[in-house]
This record gives C-alpha cells, structure tokens and sequence, in this order.
C-alpha cells in the first residue's frame, strides 16, 4: 500500500526525470537550431522546475535554505578557482567553511512548530471545549507525534 511519503517520492523522481529529459530536448532542439521548439521546452521546464520545487519544500520545509547554502558553496569554490590572490582565498574558505557549518545546522534541525501556530492550534481548542464549534474535521500526521490525555 502507497503512503503520502512513497506517493511524495514517486511524484518527485517523475519530475526530475521529466526534468532532465525537457532539458535533453531543449539542447537537442537549439544544436538542430529549432528555437522554437526549444522555447516550449524550456517553458514547460519552468513548470515543471517550480513543481519539482514545491514538491520538494513540502518533504523538507529547510528544503529551500538548504539549497541557498549549496549553492553558496558552489559559487564560493568557482571563486577560488579563478582568485589569484592569497588573503581572498583565505576569505573564501572561510566562507566556504561558514556555509558548510549553516548547511550541517540545517541539516540536523527538526522543524518545531512556530508560535503563532501553537496559539492558533490553542484558540481552536478553546472554541471546541467552549461548544462554539460545531462541524470539527480533525487531520492528523502519524509523524506528528500528537499525545491526548484525559
């Protein structure tokens, strides 16, 4: 039986490959200068781009602060290969070494809920024991971890 994780991941994999063969067609069409074919590729990237993305902040909400620090690292290691001097190589390990540690930080953190959620999730609850609410539909994750007590 299929859950919403294997779901989420099956869609995610699809996008990427469907990704990679949009940007396949698209090369293929601008070497065979058909540009405008190769212009409803990469429209069709962009959607599926932004798909992709969604998909992915919605598996991991750092999602999008993690990819900021790789791509962070990756440019700071092109600077490198083309800085000549000594004191901005130094600067941009440093930076290099900073990023890293951001990206390990994010990497360990579990999301916890922010507050005004929970003070959201509070008047909820004070309006359902108040009897002020009459149709409740309640939506649980397993991986929530929601304890009730009596």
């Amino acid at each position: 039986m299929y859950t919403d994780e294997t779901n989420l991941s099956l869609l995610i994999s699809l996008l990427s490959e469907e990704r990679d063969r949009l940007q396949i067609l698209i090369d293929q069409a601008i070497s065979d200068h058909e540009y405008l074919s190769a212009h409803y590729h990469a429209v069709a990237l962009e959607k599926v781009s932004l798909s992709l993305y969604k998909l992915r902040n919605i598996e991991d909400p750092l999602y999008s602060e993690k990819e900021f620090w790789k791509r962070t690292i990756e440019l700071l290691k092109k600077d490198i290969e083309s800085e000549g001097s000594s004191d901005m190589l130094e600067y941009y390990e440093s930076c290099i070494l900073n990023a890293r540690e951001e990206l390990e930080k994010l990497s360990q953190e579990v999301r916890q809920p922010s507050h005004n959620e929970s003070r959201q999730f509070a008047a909820v609850l004070e309006q359902l024991l108040d009897k002020k609410v009459k149709n409740l539909k309640l939506f649980l994750d397993k991986t929530d971890k929601f304890y009730y007590s009596h």
